[in-house]
């Protein structure tokens, strides 16, 4: 457990993983605080002070609503951002563990959805495909771009390919390590 808390406490600078359960976590906060806060404005704007006629304390409570609403209408942008992000990464949950299953060059199997959940195009379908792919440096940069694994300015040498393919695989939940080569490879 003393190991647990000194490597968290080491990763704290870190920016922390996204996880599906820590999006999760984060969602059902924000929601809970949007609830909180319009509740609270509701009060606000239904106290007897707000009923009253006067005018300094009306245009104060007009304020405190405009305020709530742009803070709900704020926190409800958020709230569907982040849940774009776990469904995007249960997305590629459910696809890696398919790809999981890839041994033969003739195994199917399922490309990612990309940022912004965009579908790639051009995609390859089977294994042998995928290992094709990386016989090829610039589709296969290509595609760790698409992705994000590679910054868009980098440039990589033929003697990285082999390792960027399998860190791709991995992405893909494809261990390439592990399958059967395709016909013609040494």
């Amino acid at each position: 457990m003393a190991d647990q808390q000194h490597t968290s406490d080491q990763n704290a600078g870190a920016k922390p993983e996204l996880t599906l359960d820590r999006l999760q976590r984060q969602l059902s906060l924000l929601a809970s605080m949007t609830q909180q806060n319009t509740a609270m404005i509701k009060t606000l704007v239904e106290s007897p002070q707000a009923q009253s006629s006067s005018s300094k304390g009306l245009p104060e409570l007009q304020k405190a609503g405009e305020m709530g609403e742009a803070i709900t209408s704020i926190v409800n942008e958020l709230v569907a951002e982040m849940q774009g992000q776990i469904d995007l990464l249960e997305s590629r949950s459910v696809d890696r563990t398919y790809n999981s299953h890839a041994r033969h060059p003739s195994s199917p199997i399922q490309f990612l959805l990309g940022p912004e959940m965009a579908e790639p195009s051009n995609a390859p379908t089977t294994l042998g495909e995928l290992q094709a792919v990386g016989k090829d440096l610039k589709n296969l940069v290509g595609w760790m771009k698409f992705y994000g694994m590679l910054p868009p300015e980098a440039r990589v040498g033929e003697e990285e390919r082999g390792e960027l393919l399998v860190q791709f695989g991995r992405f893909l939940g494809v261990n390439l390590e592990a399958t059967e080569k395709v016909d013609g490879d040494a």
